[in-house]
């Protein structure tokens, strides 16, 4: 293992953006699909006072990091590709992915993505402790709930740890750091000497982005250049600058799935930009310059001088997760 505070020499595997796109999105369906049932399985299991089968999780989460090795930017676009359902199944195996792919972009083994895919993928499973009421809060939540929504990161651990099986440690570690912040100013509050583990720092950046560009029952989804502004706004303090910097090399100036309109009036969907190639993104335009929706999304690549917006794909009318079979035609390979 890793040490707790230890640091990574950036791309060390020579893993690069470019490779982010690769194929279309079949053969991940029935992986992300896997991941899906292992947590709500995982979720299930606890409800019922059962032990988490952290065997299924490691099985689901292997074959997601076998998918991403060969079809890693189609796994990055299906993870920034939203569906709003069951938000805290999809959002757990989104994170899943985008740690994976931060950790492959990292230079990391498959012997370390395996342990940060369980953990990100379990990382909010002490949520089964919390009371819905608490989680779908509209507003700023009292005193008595917010304790009540700091006890879901060692109610997970617990969890995990009681569950056991290989790499259940590194799992659980985690889970229970997930929200403790860089500097250790986040909770659980507990007495800290080190910095939180690598795997968990690693985790919060991805916990974070997926998060903030989320639609929830409460709030509204924000961009995904809103949420590298926040990432780039924390760092030092609840977010690793290192790792934070990794994550916005891997995403791009506009990460994938960012809906984009142009100067020219077409709407466009970004699946990647090219490493080393700041200037450019890769796209699909979805809408026309009349603002009718494409039947057939045509690839483009767009100059960064002639985006006008990045919008919310609801506010220009467009469905992502509804184009994806289509927009995989055009995935580079």
């Amino acid at each position: 293992d890793l040490p707790a505070g230890g640091s990574i020499r950036f791309n060390d595997a020579g893993v690069t953006t470019t490779n982010l796109v690769e194929s279309p999105v079949a053969g991940l369906r029935s992986s992300y699909g896997g991941a899906l049932d292992a947590v709500r399985s995982a979720t299930g299991s606890l409800a019922d006072g059962a032990s988490i089968e952290m065997a299924t999780v490691a099985r689901s989460v292997e074959g997601i990091v076998d998918s991403s090795v060969q079809q890693s930017g189609a796994a990055l676009l299906l993870a920034t590709v939203k569906s709003h359902d069951e938000y805290t199944y999809f959002h757990s195996v989104n994170v899943c992915i985008m740690a994976i792919a931060l950790g492959r972009l990292l230079g990391l083994e498959k012997s370390a993505l395996v342990p940060i895919g369980v953990g990100s993928l379990l990382h909010d499973i002490g949520k089964i402790a919390v009371s819905a009421k608490v989680l779908q809060h509209p507003g700023r939540l009292d005193d008595a709930m917010w304790k009540e929504i700091q006890l879901h990161p060692q109610e997970g651990a617990q969890a995990i740890l009681a569950a056991g099986g290989p790499g259940h440690e590194l799992a659980a570690t985690i889970a229970f750091e997930h929200h403790a912040r860089f500097d250790g100013s986040g909770y659980p509050a507990v007495a800290r000497r080190a910095r939180p583990h690598l795997f968990s720092r690693l985790v919060a950046v991805s916990d974070t982005y997926d998060a903030i560009t989320t639609r929830r029952s409460y709030r509204r989804a924000e961009t995904p250049n809103r949420a590298l502004s926040v990432l780039l706004g924390h760092i030092g303090g609840s977010y690793d600058p290192d790792l934070v910097r990794a994550f916005i090399k891997m995403m791009g100036v506009y990460p994938p799935g960012s809906v984009l309109e142009l100067q020219s009036g077409v709407t466009v969907l970004v699946t990647h930009m090219e490493e080393e190639q700041e200037i450019e993104a890769h796209a699909v335009i979805v809408k026309g310059s009349d603002g009718v929706a494409l039947s057939s999304p045509e690839p483009v690549t767009v100059r960064l001088e002639d985006v006008v917006a990045q919008v919310l794909p609801e506010v220009a009318g467009v469905d992502p997760a509804a184009l994806l079979e289509k927009i995989a035609q055009h995935v580079k390979t």
